[in-house]
């Protein structure tokens, strides 16, 4: 998956198992900073995508 970049915030969208639920990874490109929202299962696969950010 690859960010995607407006020039104020990063955003990473995962469609994870069983049944194709989005989660989204938000993250502020100057601090690292970010937030996991809706998560579903798979948790080993959201924070591999998240690696980079704090």
């Amino acid at each position: 998956m690859t960010w995607h970049y407006d020039g104020e915030i990063r955003i990473k969208k995962l469609e994870l198992a069983p049944f194709g639920t989005n989660c989204y990874i938000v993250a502020c490109p100057q601090s690292g900073e970010g937030v996991i929202v809706d998560t579903p299962s798979e948790a080993w696969r959201i924070l591999a995508q998240a690696e980079g950010s704090r």
